[in-house]
């Protein structure tokens, strides 16, 4: 966890106030766009050790983007199904694979060198 908070930026301190405010620090909202009005996001995080503010434009573009890129599926899905051809053309409206979201090759870390046993019956 130490190292986790070493790599964030320390952005100020608040207090929470009698009724639950808090005021977020003036670096942070210039930093960050937050401006009189903004709806903010509070997530909790594991275990109870932090929060996480997040505006709420932020998660409705990721909604979107996300809504995106299930439609191309879906029109994906629906080609296939009313016998079109398979294609490995990239999906129409969704965004170019990543290295994080391209999918490995061969064995996976998790069944990497490991042997199945086979269960006694």
């Amino acid at each position: 966890m130490l190292a986790a908070l070493l790599k964030a930026r320390f952005l100020g301190a608040t207090t929470v106030g009698e009724r639950g405010q808090i005021v977020i620090p003036a670096e942070a909202r210039k930093e960050y766009g937050l401006e009189f009005g903004d709806k903010v996001l509070v997530f909790g995080r594991h275990h109870k050790m932090g929060l996480l503010l997040v505006k709420d434009e932020v998660i409705a573009r990721y909604v979107d983007e996300t809504m995106a890129e299930l439609s191309g599926l879906e029109r994906l899905l629906a080609n296939r199904d009313d016998g079109g051809p398979a294609s490995d053309a990239p999906i129409p409206d969704a965004p170019a694979p990543t290295a994080a979201t391209k999918k490995p090759k061969g064995r996976t870390p998790r069944s990497a060198g490991r042997a199945r046993s086979k269960r006694p019956d």
